[in-house]
């Protein structure tokens, strides 16, 4: 592992292993063409600065919102898969101009923007969750057809997403007799832990000999895993019960369910000397995690919070402005 802790650079600031990073993006891109399905990133849960690196490894964007959707075609271009449980008749309208793929949650909604999507050349799909799949199983293709529904968007559960294909193909043949593409929301990914990627890349594989449709397969946070870490410096130490060390970085919300590790650390119970790490503003909720240390740490003191991908994207959402980010070669 290396010793990112030593950079020079001015804190806060978020550190990008780049070489890392390629090497995920490249085993990615294997997976999926090993699968022959496209991979669709989500910007959402990706940092904006490190969308340019992934141009050239995945094949468009999936997206939630219209802004989410601009952001990735200006990055990554290609394809443009929107999902929404509604639109109104302005939102759907902008949505077909955008996007090549709009997926709702109802048939309803389909059919309600059926001819505006049809019309700027965007085509429908139709969500498919462990609530609704019984009800999609039942649908004919005539329904689906009549919607002008193209494709399914199925979001289930790692733990049941195979059973939940399975059960898609057993009852629902008429339903799946009717579309052109598959969409894989969640379950699956080919990123991140090495088990489920490839479990994920063979059940791929096996849904597009079985069935020879157009698949994708949605990625996000996953796709940066061990690439993202952020250098702080302690400013104080407030005592209390834990004692609190101020970092110069505000926390996002997410920071303290994920609790990045951090270089030097254990966490409590595991060194002698236990600390809160809190974020700068002092807020109730700004705060990293508790942890425990050798020493305890002083001001000045560098911190290196790792594989925190997720936070950088949490906060970049929820902050004011661009983050400060350092890219890393293998020097």
């Amino acid at each position: 592992m290396r010793d990112l802790s030593m950079c020079a650079a001015k804190t806060p600031v978020f550190l990008v292993d780049t070489p890392l990073l390629r090497r995920n993006l490249s085993r990615v891109r294997e997976r999926a063409e090993e699968a022959g399905c496209a991979v669709l990133a989500r910007p959402r849960e990706i940092p904006r600065f490190l969308l340019p690196y992934l141009r050239g490894f995945t094949d468009g964007t999936a997206a939630q919102t219209l802004g989410e959707a601009r952001l990735g075609w200006a990055h990554l271009g290609g394809a443009v898969h929107f999902s929404a449980a509604a639109c109104g008749e302005e939102g759907a309208a902008d949505a077909a101009t955008l996007c090549s793929h709009v997926s709702f949650c109802a048939l309803s909604q389909a059919q309600k923007h059926r001819a505006v999507l049809e019309r700027r050349g965007a085509l429908a799909g139709l969500t498919v969750t462990l609530r609704n799949l019984s009800e999609v199983c039942r649908l004919g293709g005539a329904l689906l057809r009549k919607a002008g529904v193209t494709g399914l968007r199925l979001v289930f559960p790692a733990s049941c997403a195979l059973d939940a294909w399975k059960a898609l193909e057993t009852r629902g043949k008429a339903a799946l007799g009717a579309v052109r593409w598959l969409s894989f929301g969640r379950g699956f990914s080919l990123a991140g832990d090495e088990g489920r990627a490839e479990l994920s890349a063979g059940a791929l594989r096996e849904i597009k000999k079985r069935c020879g449709l157009a698949l994708y397969i949605e990625a996000g946070h996953e796709l940066l895993q061990g690439a993202v870490h952020l250098l702080c410096t302690v400013l104080d130490v407030i005592p209390g019960r834990p004692p609190a060390a101020v970092l110069d970085a505000v926390a996002a919300p997410v920071a303290k369910r994920l609790r990045p590790r951090v270089d030097g650390a254990g966490y409590p119970g595991e060194k002698p000397w236990g600390f809160r790490l809190c974020g700068m503003t002092g807020a109730r909720g700004d705060v990293f995690g508790d942890y425990s240390f050798d020493a305890p740490p002083q001001p000045g003191r560098r911190l290196l919070l790792r594989d925190v991908a997720r936070f950088a994207a949490a906060q970049e959402r929820d902050g004011d402005g661009p983050l400060p980010f350092l890219p890393l070669d293998e020097e």
